[in-house]
């Protein structure tokens, strides 16, 4: 992958965990890596903000990708740019939208130099064993947030399915339903094996208790910076600082 499609891939959450967590440790160094980043997710969000999430979610949409089986696309943002180009109110909204998102409690949150949402997991349309979740998916990454914590919830309640359930506590995280988003993160985290939900559940609970004003925040996050092989170790140091 070249540069920008690294970032795309980043933010579509279509990385492996290393290359993610290798990505991730270049943006705490690299100010104008991270500077990148912010400007992809603010272009997206104008778009969506201005009303073209139909027309852009057409034009990525546009070709098949060969090496899947017939049926199923993959939704690629990386040819979105000349849509971009024709929405500079869009932006400039998006960029007001991204800042007050970003930085919830403004410039004294602890969390506004190291905190990002998930972006989500690779998507794929079709028919396909994971339509339902997928779907789902694609709802949260329009930032549909209503529509994504349903149909999660849907997966979560019926299967027992523990990336359903962690992305229905994003969709409630990300659309400022915090005790709910609390409770599931708990919840998870009480039962799931899967190490990666666990990291990330733990993280996220971390930064959920502290927009709930909840003190218990800081125990959560002693424990991922004493934990040199958390992913969210330098993040949670960063915070405690």
């Amino acid at each position: 992958m070249n540069h920008y499609e690294n970032i795309h891939a980043y933010i579509d959450g279509e990385l492996s965990e290393e290359e993610a967590r290798q990505f991730e440790e270049a943006l705490k160094s690299d100010k104008g890596l991270a500077d990148e980043v912010d400007i992809e997710k603010t272009l997206r969000r104008g778009i969506m903000a201005a009303g073209l999430r139909e027309q852009m979610s057409s034009f990525a949409q546009g070709g098949e990708d060969k090496e899947k089986k017939p049926g199923a696309r993959v939704i690629d943002f990386n040819n979105y740019r000349s849509l971009a180009i024709a929405a500079s109110l869009a932006i400039l909204l998006g960029f007001f939208l991204w800042q007050t998102r970003t930085s919830p409690a403004g410039d004294s949150n602890p969390f506004a130099s190291v905190y990002y949402e998930d972006p989500g997991t690779p998507v794929k349309m079709g028919e396909t064993e994971d339509k339902a979740f997928d779907e789902a998916m694609i709802n949260y990454k329009n930032e549909d947030y209503e529509q994504a914590k349903e149909a999660f919830a849907r997966l979560c309640q019926d299967s027992g399915f523990d990336k359903a359930c962690y992305y229905e506590a994003q969709s409630l995280l990300n659309s400022g339903e915090l005790e709910g988003a609390r409770d599931q993160f708990s919840a998870l985290l009480s039962r799931t094996d899967d190490l990666e939900l666990r990291e990330k559940s733990q993280w996220y609970l971390a930064y959920t208790l502290y927009q709930l004003d909840d003190e218990t925040y800081k125990s959560i996050l002693s424990d991922i910076a004493e934990d040199d092989a958390h992913r969210f170790n330098l993040e949670a140091r960063e915070v405690m600082k």
